[in-house]
């Protein structure tokens, strides 16, 4: 296990140390490569097996999809959690296995910038959390539920609530938290669940003084036709909030890390960028030549370099687009396939790696 390392990376995460992501990249790298054989591999087959980059830059990236068809994983305890991406029956879900040290940097990770989007829970001021979702006992290998559910530990408030019940939506405690107005409320969820309550609900729900929307997870449904600038249009009108105070966030099931909007901070509905945090570093690539970092503006794959994924793969190239700006990058949404087989990924490498397996 990268048991010293993970010593380093969880005093980044709590903001204990300054350290080097640049050292720990090198050194996690170091150890992956040849305690995940799946990423060792996948090294050997792609000819550099004898490669030692010299900076964090220069690790070799695997596609997020690999997590579908390899098994990522390190160490020789068995992992103690799986998370799996959302898909329907007949498709190929991702899995992230996670050992018990990777687990404990996925909920500091987690806590850390969830309460930078949300200063206000990080404060000893009152707030209300809800949950558009179900439990988490009714996905335990979502991650996002059971980001849900470490949120709600962690504020260890009895009346916080799961909004989705049997498939139909409970408003009435999100009702009593409104008429009382003693606090802020947040309020989490889906693209798609809060696109379903916009459509199904007839009232006005206008939150407190403070409060704010979480959407994440996109639209997994044709069903939905809103834009998201749409979306956040009519979720301002329909909560009376500033469209500041509705924030996305970006995460992916193999990932440990998540990116937020600075708009809630800032104050500022445009401030849409994701930043990189002392532990998870981030490129935006060119498609056609992987190798070339885009420039300002320019849109391309978005890779991640994420510590907190330390006995599992910590270099992923995603199949989501986004164009660098000032201070972070800008989420633009899913690549259409013709990008992802068109991308100089060496895709022979990936195929060898997967039949040696």
């Amino acid at each position: 296990m990268f048991t010293s390392g993970f010593e380093s990376i969880r005093d980044l995460i709590l903001g204990r140390s300054a350290g080097s992501f640049e050292e720990l990249a090198l050194s996690l790298f170091a150890y992956q490569s040849s305690q995940n054989l799946s990423y060792a591999r996948y090294i050997q087959a792609a000819g550099l097996e004898s490669f030692k980059p010299q900076r964090w830059s220069e690790i070799p990236l695997m596609r997020a999809d690999s997590f579908k068809r390899l098994r990522h994983y390190c160490s020789v305890e068995e992992p103690v959690l799986c998370f799996r991406s959302s898909g329907t029956t007949d498709s190929i879900r991702s899995e992230h296995h996670l050992s018990a040290q990777e687990l404990e940097l996925y909920e500091l990770s987690l806590w850390a910038s969830f309460s930078e989007a949300f200063p206000l829970v990080s404060t000893n001021a009152p707030v209300q959390v809800f949950f558009l979702s179900e439990p988490y006992t009714e996905r335990l290998d979502s991650s996002l539920f059971y980001m849900f559910e470490c949120i709600r530990g962690r504020l260890n408030q009895p009346e916080s609530a799961y909004l989705l019940q049997s498939g139909s939506f409970d408003l009435e405690p999100l009702r009593g938290a409104i008429k009382l107005g003693d606090k802020p409320i947040l309020l989490l969820g889906t693209a798609y669940a809060f696109a379903e309550l916009l459509e199904k609900s007839n009232e006005p729900l206008s939150l407190p003084a403070g409060s704010a929307l979480m959407e994440t997870g996109g639209f997994k449904t044709s069903k939905v036709t809103l834009s998201k600038q749409e979306l956040y249009a009519s979720l301002s009108e329909c909560f009376a909030l500033p469209e500041s105070s509705i924030v996305g966030q970006y995460g992916m099931s193999e990932l440990g890390s998540q990116y937020y909007d600075q708009s809630y901070v800032l104050g500022e509905p445009k401030a849409r960028m994701k930043l990189a945090k002392p532990w998870c570093q981030f490129r935006i690539l060119r498609p056609t030549d992987l190798s070339q970092d885009c420039t300002e503006g320019e849109l391309g794959l978005i890779a991640h370099y994420d510590l907190t994924n330390c006995d599992s793969l910590a270099f992923i190239l995603s199949q989501d687009l986004g164009r660098q700006v000032a201070g972070g990058f800008e989420l633009i949404g899913r690549a259409p396939k013709a990008v992802l087989q068109g991308c100089s990924l060496d895709s022979e490498a990936y195929l060898t790696a997967r039949r040696e397996l």
